[in-house]
């Protein structure tokens, strides 16, 4: 089947990299209905393009290092990946990259997606921005993208990231809300 791979990296940076959430590491490609869907996440925050196809069937998870041992080539964005049995191969600029597909089952990702915003301000670990900026670059070469939050309170947020890509982020609860020093307020010298 033909995929994007760039879009593919740029999903991939959302994947975990801890050895015990193997099925976590890397990216859930699934064709159901003519569709396309590729989603990762690390249970923090998840990203997921959703691209039209005429693949066959399929549910497979594709390996974090397999996606990033290849490199992006200017301008060719399409790759072909096949999977036969537990094998994945993905041809991409005259290059050919295979490995073992991740044995293990990729959660319900669809469970933790909110059907709708509060606009709940939350706080969020500044880390994730930065993912989701440079999958953003990826798919903006050469531009500076722009990250928008919907804010959900103490449940995920939406996250945009690019058009009609699924960003999804978890909020840090329990916070306490942070008060103006004493310093500032001249109590203190």
């Amino acid at each position: 089947m033909e995929i994007n791979l760039r879009a593919l990296k740029a999903v991939s940076l959302a994947a975990s990299i801890e050895e015990t959430r193997y099925y976590l590491k890397g990216v859930n490609v699934s064709v159901v209905n003519g569709s396309l869907c590729m989603v990762a996440t690390n249970g923090h925050l998840l990203m997921g393009m959703q691209f039209p196809t005429d693949a066959a069937p399929c549910n497979v998870i594709v390996p974090l290092d397999l996606i990033r041992r290849i490199k992006l080539v200017r301008k060719i964005d399409e790759a072909e990946l096949e999977i036969d049995g537990t094998q994945i191969t993905i041809k991409y600029a005259g290059g050919v990259y295979g490995a073992a597909v991740v044995d293990g089952s990729f959660p319900d990702w669809r469970r933790i997606c909110p059907k709708e915003i509060s606009g709940e301000v939350a706080q969020f670990d500044v880390r994730y921005f930065e993912t989701f900026y440079d999958a953003a670059k990826l798919m903006y070469p050469g531009e500076k993208p722009c990250i928008v939050v919907g804010h959900n309170g103490n449940s995920p947020a939406l996250i945009h990231w690019y058009p009609e890509a699924l960003g999804v982020l978890m909020p840090i609860r329990n916070t306490t809300p942070p008060t103006t020093p004493l310093w500032v307020q001249g109590g203190i010298q």
